[in-house]
């Protein structure tokens, strides 16, 4: 199904335009020592592209040079308009909002207004309407991204107020559904208010007051398979219907570790899990398992939450020597360390461990909810396989990749640099994690993490296609490091890289539905590499918005050893909208694929490690330990 889509984008009226610079070519090695200053690639008097250092105002040895917006260098088109609408930001009155942390500079915050609480009078935050540069390729065209963006203030905490200004909780503090109504009436009338105080770039270039409409269109449903290769669009329903595609493949047993004082918790809990308290959840013999017992479960009681007691209680399991067991913890949620602490042990012991707060189970209806997805960890870690996604590339290995590097504030560098594979295949199976590097020397990282690629891709022949899927995240050198790696490797196996960014820039909105809201499965042609995909959505059956949807991912075609074109981009679309409901960690959990969602949960446990000293040199695991 095809339809417009509105993209968060004005354009300019004209994008064919000449503009004046001044330039020197730049001396080996030399770097820019004026803020005034930049460094581009520019054509020489041959030609030739060559580095510059380019200035918008007159500097000694500089000489005049005239641009052409579109054929002498794009990046320095971008800034250049950049650098009219902040002129023009200045002249018209608006306050501009500084970010103390300049992560993106030719982003620009409009400042609409301080929020402050109505009791206190405590600044809460500053509503803003950025606008960067950018040049849509399909269209061929020059404007800028727009978006509303919530500062919070540094030294108030973040709570639902502050969400609720961010629009992700609506007034009544609940999960807002009218959130792409909200966002387009905001930017709407910012447009209508003050664009019109800032649009005129020059005599002949004005940015445009509507939103670019882009032509999207739509990929398959996703369809969930389960035992016997029975399938279902709901995830929850098939397994309540037709059980797991694959079963674990021993009984477990379950040790419960708790406080003598919370053993009615305890107790509540496996009832629960036993499927005796809810009509919502039919118990854990859905996904093949027998009901918890005295037969299989054990307690072992913990006096408080120190590593004293954690080491006492994998003592025990290891005395017991059961090939197939899991630990489920009970602890309040402020035991964050103890949280951390027991997760960390139990993955240099290779023991499953599913973790639940008191206050999760003492509130009837947060239990009720979660309970679902408390079994479905628990099967998964255990090593069984609650569904796979009918995948649209047969025989293809996706390799989702993470990492984590340890800042040292002291020396004001990085010190040490941790690189990790999680493997899945293209139906969502987990395969397996393996390391890639751990190193405190930046080179042997980079020299570690190719010779490793290079035995992931050895191991894996029976594979026809190894993707690798890349988070906006990873640096680019090292993402050249991996390209020129499977440059070196002479194989058969279509080898490729696919850059995919969960937090993009990009919004859209559907103006023919009242919701505004994309269809789920839809997709726009940025460029010939670049797409936006939204993986959730309306669905096309049932317009009704459950839910606050994310933005779109935006996805790069980095790399390919074979030529790709339009037909084969789709199909590799498509399995990243499938892997992104082969989420093991709750029902209906489809906005991120696994296989960029997986290694983001890795990198924050590396992060609560790295804060408590705990070591995290991961061992080769085949279960998804970080559920």
């Amino acid at each position: 199904m095809k339809y417009n889509i509105s993209l968060n984008f004005l354009p300019l009226s004209n994008s064919n335009f000449t503009f004046q610079i001044y330039r020197r070519k730049v001396i080996h090695l030399e770097k820019k020592e004026d803020d005034k200053i930049f460094k581009y690639n520019l054509p020489d008097e041959t030609g030739h592209y060559t580095s510059f250092l380019i200035s918008f105002e007159s500097f000694k040895n500089f000489e005049l040079f005239t641009c052409s917006s579109k054929d002498t260098n794009i990046e320095l088109t971008k800034c250049y308009i950049n650098k009219l609408l902040i002129y023009n930001i200045k002249q018209s009155g608006l306050r501009r909002y500084i970010k103390k942390n300049k992560f993106n500079d030719k982003r620009v915050f409009i400042d609409l207004g301080e929020v402050k609480e109505k009791s206190t009078q405590k600044i809460i935050g500053n509503k803003t309407i950025w606008l960067e540069p950018y040049y849509l390729k399909t269209k061929k065209e020059f404007g800028y991204l727009i978006d509303y963006k919530f500062m919070k203030s540094e030294d108030y905490p973040f709570n639902r107020e502050v969400q609720k200004y961010s629009l992700s909780l609506n007034s009544d503090y609940r999960s807002n559904v009218n959130y792409n109504i909200d966002k387009f009436q905001i930017i709407n009338n910012f447009i209508k208010k003050y664009l019109s105080k800032i649009s005129k770039i020059n005599d002949d270039v004005d940015i445009l007051n509507i939103l670019t409409d882009i032509e999207a269109d739509t990929l398959n449903v996703k369809e969930y398979m389960f035992c016997n290769n029975k399938s279902n669009n709901s995830q929850f329903n098939g397994i309540m219907n037709f059980g797991p595609f694959a079963e674990v493949s021993s009984n477990p047993v379950y040790y419960y570790i708790f406080k003598e004082e919370h053993i009615e918790r305890a107790r509540d809990l496996l009832k629960a899990i036993n499927g005796n308290t809810y009509l919502t959840f039919k118990g854990i013999e859905k996904f093949k398992l027998l009901k918890q017992s005295t037969e299989n479960t054990r307690k072992i009681i913990i006096n408080n939450y120190s590593i004293e007691e954690i080491n006492k209680v994998i003592a025990e399991l290891k005395k017991n020597k059961n090939d197939n067991s899991i630990i489920i913890s009970i602890f309040p949620k402020n035991e964050e360390s103890f949280y951390y602490e027991l997760k960390n042990k139990c993955l240099q012991e290779n023991i499953p461990v599913q973790n639940v707060h008191i206050e999760t189970i003492t509130n009837y209806n947060t239990l009720k909810w979660s309970v679902g997805s408390i079994a479905l960890q628990i099967f998964s870690k255990l090593g069984g396989v609650p569904w796979i996604v009918k995948p649209s590339t047969q025989n293809c290995l996706i390799v989702g990749l993470g990492q984590a590097h340890k800042y040292n504030r002291n020396k004001k560098e990085f010190d040490r640099y941790f690189s990790y594979s999680v493997l899945v295949d293209s139906s969502g199976k987990f395969l397996q994690i393996k390391q890639l590097a751990d190193e405190t020397d930046k080179n042997n990282f980079l020299a570690r993490v190719s010779n490793n690629i290079s035995k992931i891709i050895e191991e894996h022949k029976k594979y026809k296609k190894i993707i690798f899927h890349i988070p906006q995240k990873i640096k680019r050198e090292e993402i050249e490091n991996i390209e020129n790696k499977l440059k070196q490797i002479n194989s058969e196996i279509e080898l490729s890289i696919i850059k995919i960014n969960d937090s993009p820039k990009f919004t859209g909105f559907n103006i023919k539905e009242n919701a505004l809201v994309p269809y789920e499965s839809s997709f726009i042609k940025l460029s010939n590499s670049e797409y936006l995909l939204w993986p959730e959505g309306l669905n096309y059956h049932n317009r009704q918005v459950l839910k606050k949807y994310g933005n779109p991912l935006h996805i790069s075609f980095y790399y390919s050893n074979h030529e790709k074109d339009f037909n084969e981009h789709k199909k590799y679309l498509q399995d990243i909208l499938n892997l992104s409901g082969a989420n093991y960690r709750g029902f209906n959990a489809k906005s991120l694929p696994v296989s960029v969602y997986y290694p983001k949960l890795i990198t924050n446990f590396s992060k609560h490690f790295n804060e408590l000293n705990l070591n995290f040199t991961a061992n080769d695991t085949k279960k998804p330990w970080f559920l």
